[in-house]
């Protein structure tokens, strides 16, 4: 590729980066006619997907960063947040600083038993909490994240045999119903787990695994490939604390007509992205992810459901797709400082519609 083209394309990137007004709507292209918008679109919604990322297990809401070990906070009485106006259910800087997060809670369940029977009390109640998070200044491209999941509020002091005792805190876990329509704990369960973009189109994510202080994933070394696996696993960390987190998410979306009205045809995004935190040489803990996505040409919206996601992603991902239908190839690895400071690296391979494929690989790496 010539280089006016990749400055081309890379000044996309890096104005959306830095948080200046480009709109990536525009159908404008380069003079060759390369979609440098198509691959350009989904490698900067990589940048800033991390949503889900640092609170699978904890949901958006993340109480133990809200509250600390203040377990009886009068601020977080679940009886006051179903008062209480969205704004002032607020949450700054959170899941990334300049990030805004607004969330209901109202009572779903009220005197419920759970399932499994390690709960021994017939009076406890479940609430739904719904949060939306807002991006700073990213307008032209994302809308809002919306995410909705059941907490099952417990006596913090004797979490399997107290009754509810109206404070949210780090021991009330994220329930959801079982097939005989019992509560039963499941850290992964949401009920919606979505991320809105300008165009209309929607992200929707699942959590298939998350982990705290087993299991977890090593860190995710900066990329270091030239070209798209044909399968990927993460290694296990063998060193675990009960700070660290880890957590795989699969994710989905459907785009049609996004540049301009007389655009039709059908188009998808299929990935899974890996998430973990460690702790650095000083003890401070550090979050890095790595992304595996793939845009195709398919209509695969009518097939795809909770049940089957995962077989349906995973073949979409790694399986031998025909290069008339795989569009795009991306890798995207991040890391974050306790400092705020964000490191990304992408890595694309583009089937332009018209021309031959190329390449890009960019690191970029600024403040949140």
């Amino acid at each position: 590729m010539k280089n006016s083209k990749v400055l081309s394309f890379l000044s996309i990137i890096l104005l959306s980066v830095t948080f200046i007004g480009c709109s990536i709507f525009s159908d404008d292209n380069d003079d060759d006619g390369k979609d440098l918008i198509l691959s350009g679109y989904y490698w900067m919604a990589g940048d800033e997907e991390s949503v889900a990322d640092d609170a699978s297990g904890r949901a958006s809401i993340n109480i133990y960063d809200l509250i600390g070990s203040n377990d009886t906070s009068a601020d977080y009485k679940f009886s006051t947040l179903m008062t209480n106006s969205t704004n002032k259910n607020r949450v700054n800087d959170y899941p990334e600083k300049g990030m805004k997060s607004y969330y209901t809670v109202t009572l779903e369940d009220e005197d419920t038993s759970i399932a499994p029977d390690a709960y021994k009390s017939d009076l406890l109640n479940v609430y739904k909490i719904k949060v939306t998070s807002h991006y700073p200044r990213r307008k032209y491209l994302f809308d809002y994240y919306q995410e909705e999941y059941y907490i099952l509020d417990v006596d913090s002091t004797d979490a399997t045999a107290g009754d509810s005792d109206d404070f949210w805190t780090t021991a009330d876990p994220i329930v959801t119903l079982n097939d005989s329509g019992s509560w039963e704990v499941d850290s992964k369960a949401r009920d919606v787990m979505e991320l809105n973009y300008q165009d209309d189109s929607v992200r929707y994510e699942w959590i298939v695994d998350d982990s705290n202080g087993t299991s977890d994933y090593a860190h995710f070394d900066e990329w270091d490939g030239d070209s798209y696996p044909d399968s990927w696993s993460p290694t296990e960390n063998t060193d675990i604390t009960d700070d660290w987190w880890s957590s795989k998410v699969y994710y989905y979306q459907h785009v049609n007509e996004w540049i301009g009205s007389w655009y039709t045809d059908n188009k998808e995004v299929f990935g899974v992205r890996y998430y973990t935190e460690n702790t650095d040489a000083d003890g401070k803990t550090y979050r890095t992810a790595i992304s595996f996505e793939r845009f195709v040409s398919q209509d695969t919206l009518a097939d795809i459901s909770d049940d089957n996601y995962e077989s349906i992603i995973d073949e979409m991902l790694f399986g031998n797709l025909t290069d008339a239908d795989v569009l795009a190839e991306t890798v995207i690895w991040y890391k974050i400082t306790t400092k705020n400071r964000k490191t990304t690296k992408a890595w694309s391979w583009v089937s332009p519609t018209f021309g031959d494929p190329y390449e890009i690989i960019e690191v970029l790496e600024y403040s949140l």
